[in-house]
Formats: structure tokens, sequence, C-alpha cells
């Protein structure tokens, strides 16, 4: 059972916009209690998938600009208002000596001639998602010419009032000193011209070496003739041979460039120590399972395997495309599907150090096997497109966070050995129970009662001892209907 909030993140990871990518609203206060819509004369009307506004008067000419972030390009837009009108303005900026330096939680209140009722501003760290904007409290005055007195309230009690302020001025004004600042604004040397935004252009492909040496599950496939093997994967206890595993099928142009490259680099493969296993998905795609024949066939005409090389090739167990895209899940915000071709690079120890989406050439991958030589703290700086030094090293993703999905998806094998590799650092998770859980469900689902109880059993324990009162009820009431 998924919580809302898990329900929600999943339906963002599909790459599903949050709003419906509409396009962004700008509203004119009319003063008569209603207000106008002007985003499409105001410019703002674009279609990004918008998140923060902050508010400056950026080039200084009385009047705010914006400044907007989007969840997708381009991340960042900048609205000029140009908009020329006769309107006044009076901006202050604070200086807290008691209270915080920045004056954060003052309250500014200006009193025009003639008015009873003051303009407002709180001076906030924050007034948005993932915004804040100028720290200088902007007013604007409308037509008005004169300005009576403004009061400032200084976070902790302390009240000033001062006189004699004009409007078009920006005034600096420092705690306890009794008196406002004139203060004019220096030579800008920073300018921004408008240009229309440039769609940046598509590619295929996406390379990623990872800084979280994935354990890598097991991987099941079928020879031509219909033997059953699993791609020989190493341990840190038992190192092989690092694996390059490729998913392809035989209408995919792509992926017969890529097979084709490895027939012909087969001598280079076996020098560099490198072992391929390219696996066939296209009975997997075909509603009626056929296409082992055409990939078959494929496989003879390039002259791809030969029983002594470093090649291996077969058709892909169901299990495989979905194990990957376990993977994929855990190193993407984006869970999109994996597309053909696919291939994932595995070190001697049975770690995911690169997965490839789209076609990828043997140069690459000799790269980043020479990468992954140096060690993990070198590969992780060689991996990098610029030089520099970390503050701190990476997190490491808990080894729980691919036991889980792992689980959930009915490969229960593969969750237990990541279990018992990593006992004490799982078992002592708060996600624990739910791990036990899901494990003791794949067995269910499987028609292994006995072992889905132990589990239940299992988890129960644990979650009692974890104090998770909720999972504990909810897997105490699959134990009673199970047993």
């Amino acid at each position: 059972m998924h919580s809302a909030a898990e329900s929600f993140l999943a339906v963002v990871q599909q790459g599903k916009s949050f709003s419906a990518r509409e396009r962004h609203c700008c509203f004119l206060n009319a003063r008569d209690g209603t207000f106008a819509n002007i985003s499409g004369p105001s410019g703002l009307d674009v279609r990004d998938d918008g998140r923060g506004v902050a508010l400056v008067d950026w080039d200084l000419d009385g009047d705010l600009d914006l400044w907007i972030s989007n969840r997708s390009a381009p991340q960042v837009r900048m609205f000029r208002n140009d908009l020329k009108t006769a309107n006044h303005f009076v901006a202050i900026k604070l200086q807290g000596t008691t209270c915080n330096r920045d004056a954060i939680g003052a309250r500014v209140e200006v009193y025009l001639q003639g008015e009873k009722i003051p303009l407002l501003r709180t001076l906030r760290a924050g007034d948005g998602f993932l915004s804040q904007s100028s720290k200088w409290v902007h007013f604007g005055l409308g037509a008005a010419a004169k300005i009576d007195r403004i009061m400032v309230k200084w976070p902790g009690g302390a009240a000033e009032e001062f006189r004699g302020m004009a409007p078009d001025r920006r005034y600096r004004i420092v705690e306890g000193s009794g008196r406002p600042e004139s203060w004019k604004p220096p030579k800008r040397t920073i300018t921004i011209a408008p240009r229309a935004w440039e769609k940046p252009s598509t590619t295929s492909t996406v390379q990623l070496v990872s800084a979280d040496w994935l354990d890598v599950p097991t991987l099941p496939y079928r020879t031509f003739d219909g033997q059953s093997h699993q791609v020989s994967i190493g341990s840190p206890a038992n190192p092989q041979a690092p694996i390059l595993l490729n998913l392809w099928a035989s209408w995919c142009r792509p992926c017969v460039e890529e097979l084709t490259e490895l027939a012909k680099r087969r001598e280079e493969i076996s020098e560099k120590g490198l072992r391929v296993v390219a696996l066939s998905v296209e009975t997997l795609m075909a509603e009626d399972g056929s296409g082992s024949e055409a990939a078959k066939a494929l496989v003879e005409r390039i002259d791809l395997s030969l029983e002594t090389g470093p090649i291996d090739v077969g058709l892909a167990e169901a299990a495989v495309p979905a194990k990957l895209q376990i993977l994929n899940n855990l190193l993407f915000d984006l869970h999109q599907p994996l597309p053909i071709p696919s291939s994932i690079l595995i070190d001697r120890q049975g770690r995911l150090v690169a997965l490839y989406k789209g076609p990828v050439g043997l140069d690459k991958v000799f790269d980043d096997l020479a990468t992954v030589a140096l060690g993990a703290e070198n590969a992780r700086l060689a991996s990098l497109p610029f030089a520099g030094r970390w503050i701190a090293g990476p997190k490491h993703l808990h080894p729980i966070r691919l036991a889980l999905p792992l689980a959930r998806e009915g490969f229960c094998e593969d969750a237990i050995a990541i279990l018992d590799r990593n006992k004490t650092l799982v078992l002592g998770h708060e996600e624990a129970p739910r791990l036990l859980m899901e494990i003791g469900a794949a067995y269910e689902s499987a028609g292994e009662k006995k072992q889905a109880i132990t589990y239940y059993r299992r988890a129960l324990e644990k979650a009692r001892g974890l104090g998770n009162r909720r999972l504990a009820e909810e897997i105490a009431k699959r134990l009673r209907e199970r047993e």
C-alpha cells in the first residue's frame, strides 16, 4: 500500500507535470474587489512548468521585475518590467543591530499624505516555493506624490518613525540610528538582453557512470537452443571478468550497428578482459512470443558469437529488463521505460558502474572500464567534466533501496541476497519490516505459503521492535488471514 505522497511522486517520475503544463497566469487588481486576467498582454503566459517567483527591481528603474524558476527547461526566466507609467515608488533596505542583521521579520508601514490606512510590507527570508525575493522592501505608491511618515517595527518589539522621506528614492535604515540614509545605486555592469529561448537538440543516448555502484541482481536468459543460463556476475568474494550486458532487437537499426561493432572488435574485447552478453528482447515484445528466429538469423549473419569468444548471445527472460528498469529508477528521477538498445557495465565484483540508454560505442565502454580500474574515489573524480575538490564524499544509496523494489516486483531471491550480504545495515533500517513483509508477499504470490508466513512473522517482530504500530497491525492482519 502506497501513501498519497508516494503515489504523487510516482506520477511525477513518469514525466507528468505537477500542473499539467498550464500557461502562467497574471492578474491585475481592478481595485473594485475583482481581478482582471492580463496574462496575455503582460507577456507572462508562457507554457513553462513554473515553480518559484522572485521579485526584484533588477534594473533599478522603480518597478519590480520577475525571476521565475521552472521544473522544465528553461529552468530560469527573467521578465523585465518595461511598462511606462507616471506612478511613484519608495524602496527601503533595513539593517538590524539588536535584532538579526537582515532584519527578517521587520514590518514597514508607509503613510501617504492624506491617507489613514498605511501601505504595509513584512520583510521575509522567503516568500514562495524555492524562491526568495529581494530584501529591499519595495512600495508602489501609485500617483501619490508625498509621503507623510514611515514606521519600522523591528523584530523584538522596537519601533521607529521617520519623516521627511521623498518618493522615487531608495533609503537605507539602520536600527536605532534615528534617521534614514539616502542610497544611490552603483553603476551597473550586468545587463540582460532579451532573446528567444532556443530548444536544446534532442539525443537518443543517455550515458551515466554511477557514483553508487549498485549490486546487480541475477539476470537469467536462454540460448537459442532453449537452454537456461544466468549471466556470470562476480562478487566481492568471487570476482569475475567485467561484463557489458546489451539488450537488442533485430529490427532496431542502432542495435544492429552496435552488434556489428562487437563482432568486428571481438579480439580487442578479449584483450581488454571484457565479457559481452548480448540478449535479444524480441520474444518479450511480441504478443505471440515470436522473434527468436529473426534474432538468431541476425547473430549468424554478422558472425556475432563464437563458442570460445568473449561474447555470449541469447534471449532475455522477462526478469532482465524488469530488473534493469529498477536499477534505472534508482539512478534517475525520471522513471521512463528503457529504450532499445540499452546496456549496463558491471565490474568484477558484480556492481553496476555505468548505464547506457541508447546506442553506445565500445570506445566509451573501454574508457569507463579504465575509470573503474582507478578505484571508487579516483573514478568519481575522473568522471567529472571539470577539476575541483570535494567538500564531502557522496552519500551512497542504502542497499534497502534496491532490495525493496526487487521484492515488490516479485524478485524475492534477489532481495534476500541483498539482505544476507548487508544484514546489519538492512535490518537496522526503519524500512526493514516493510522489506520483510514485501518478501513475504512475493513468496505468497508465488504460491509458497510457508515461506511467506515465515517472513510475515519476521516482519511483525521487527515492526514491533521499531515501534511501528500501524505497520505491525497491517502485518498482523495478514498473518491472521493466512494462518
